[in-house]
């Protein structure tokens, strides 16, 4: 064992941390380097660009699967993370060929190589790979698994283990039994100081965990192409222009619908009436806690669904975790029809026309 990062990136440039809100591109054998020095940066990009970066054309990402599980209560948090390990073992993925973390935080961090998912990973990088890795985590998500750091442009921020932290914690690895076994109390104890990286078994190939893949691929692929034919971007901005006309948050008709002053279609199960709620609060820009209170009353009210949503904390947190999972997601956008779908058949909708 040793206590640098071995971490190796197959190819790409990363940007690193130099102070509070500054990136500095570096190439990979450079920052392989940095990582197994004494002197290694706070932060890197978890994934890599393959070529020069450039907000303009589509950016091919590399590296590996990363989840981020998050909670201000570490039993939660906890028990979440042994659940999520569950569900990566149940596809028969070698959990001792990736790389687990505890974040020092409150939480977790989970990296798995290309090679267990990829027959070939390719040279030239994956297009849209944050949200391929974000219809995945969706696929196996668990309570606290934060879908909100699949970002693309310069990518998303990955602490680098064994730094001390601002509360004087460090990101640690984690051999499988600790992983499989933590709780909040062994939680302080792994966290208080640096620890030696554990060896990594070779990665092959998970047929399950590689179908997952290859569906999201397919999926985001689509819909991406779609996206690209029907310029949806106009529809957003008529939306905004008429919303901003009188000073609404949301449509008259959505507002109504998140107040709990109008009933959605008997049809219309939770998933469905979240789905067109969270593309719309995105369309105009809407934060997430914003969108929460303007839909307190179909929160307290819904019926329907069953257990899943059964209560409105568990409505309140599917609500939540629609808003993170559909942010940026290019297989979900605004849609007048996807609107209609929600409400009773009845119902005019006049602030939709001519959108």
């Amino acid at each position: 064992m040793n206590s640098f990062d071995p971490f190796i990136p197959l190819s790409g440039n990363y940007f690193k941390q130099t102070g509070p809100t500054h990136w500095l591109e570096v190439e990979a054998g450079a920052l392989t380097g940095q990582l197994q020095s004494s002197e290694p940066p706070e932060c890197r990009t978890v994934l890599g660009i393959v070529g020069a970066y450039d907000d303009t054309t589509p950016t091919h990402y590399s590296g590996p699967a990363y989840f981020d599980l998050d909670s201000p209560d570490i039993a939660e948090v906890c028990e979440q993370f042994r659940g999520l390990l569950g569900k990566l073992q149940a596809l028969s993925v070698d959990l001792e060929a990736c790389r687990l973390f505890a974040s020092g935080s409150k939480g977790f961090h989970i990296e798995i190589p290309q090679a267990l998912f990829m027959a070939r990973v390719p040279a030239e990088g994956v297009v849209n790979l944050p949200a391929i890795y974000k219809e995945v985590a969706h696929g196996l998500f668990v309570d606290t698994l934060d879908l909100r750091v699949y970002s693309c442009r310069k990518g998303r921020m990955w602490r680098v283990p064994n730094r001390r932290r601002e509360n004087g914690n460090f990101k640690v690895p984690l051999t499988v039994p600790e992983a499989l076994g933590v709780t909040a109390e062994t939680y302080a104890a792994l966290v208080s100081a640096p620890r030696p990286f554990p060896p990594l078994a070779a990665p092959e190939l998970c047929s399950g965990l590689a179908l997952m893949y290859c569906t999201a691929k397919d999926k985001v692929t689509a819909s991406a192409a779609k996206r690209a034919k029907r310029n949806p971007s106009k529809t957003a901005e008529l939306l905004q222009v008429r919303c901003k006309a009188v000073g609404a948050a949301l449509p008259p008709s959505l507002l109504a619908l998140g107040a709990g002053l109008i009933k959605p279609r008997e049809s219309a199960g939770f998933n469905q009436i979240c789905i067109q709620l969270c593309t719309a609060a995105h369309a105009l820009g809407l934060a997430e806690d914003a969108l929460l209170t303007l839909c307190a009353g179909l929160i307290q009210n819904h019926a329907g669904d069953g257990a899943r949503y059964g209560t409105a904390a568990k409505r309140q947190a599917a609500l939540r975790e629609m808003f993170r999972y559909t942010d940026g997601n290019p297989c979900y956008e605004f849609s007048v029809g996807g609107v209609r779908s929600i409400f009773p058949e009845s119902a005019s909708l006049n602030d939709m026309r001519g959108l």
